[in-house]
């Protein structure tokens, strides 16, 4: 069976038919809902068998949460490792916050929130997995990098989980309302990295 060509994920393997069926699961996602998404669906779009779907996955809901987590992973796997002990604050923060804004604006995190908000009150479980996998994990990474911060002196002896949601909030701002509900498209490179350099600017300034 051919790989499915969407959203490839690094050192997959052709034959990893379980990552096939849950990449094929989250573009059916993705465009449907959960609501209206279908197992059929999901096996046309894989185009695999329904025998061979349950053989991997006993249930919409299961294939539901492996499709958020691997989208997930994939979007904030690489902003847990950027401490670089020879970087300024100022440059640790700004090169996180410009991984983040990207990361958090691409097309496809932007088509995971939207599903999330479009399901909340219908799926409010589905839309917890989302929360647990996407912002309370980048809350948690972020936290880990302020404690380095903290621990070097470099910012103010707060709780590190709330300097790392302001600085999520600083960051992200509106941009994810206004680019989820298509009012503006996603900042160029130089837009957004005049609004982190600001953004870390003040944020490394309450230190006072």
């Amino acid at each position: 069976m051919t790989a499915f060509p969407s959203a490839p994920r690094p050192g997959r393997k052709p034959e990893d038919q379980r990552a096939r069926l849950r990449d094929a699961a989250a573009e059916v996602f993705l465009e449907h809902g959960f609501g209206m998404t279908t197992v059929d669906m999901i096996a046309q779009q894989a185009k695999a068998s329904k025998k061979t779907l349950y053989a991997h996955f006993t249930s919409k809901e299961e294939l539901f949460v492996a499709a958020i987590e691997a989208i997930c992973g994939d979007t904030l796997g690489p902003l847990a490792a950027l401490d670089d002990p020879g970087q300024t604050p100022q440059q640790v923060l700004t090169v996180f916050g410009l991984r983040m804004l990207e990361r958090i604006l691409s097309p496809r995190a932007i088509a995971v929130h939207r599903l999330a908000i479009g399901e909340a009150t219908r799926f409010p479980e589905q839309a917890r997995l989302f929360y647990r996998s996407g912002p309370a994990t980048l809350q948690a990474i972020l936290t880990n990098h302020m404690r380095v911060l903290q621990a070097a002196g470099h910012l103010l002896a707060e709780d590190p989980a709330w300097l790392a949601s302001v600085f999520i909030q600083m960051v992200i701002g509106d941009y994810q309302r206004q680019v989820s509900m298509a009012m503006i498209p996603a900042p160029s490179p130089a837009e957004a990295e005049r609004h982190v350099q600001r953004v870390v600017a003040l944020f490394l300034g309450m230190r006072g």
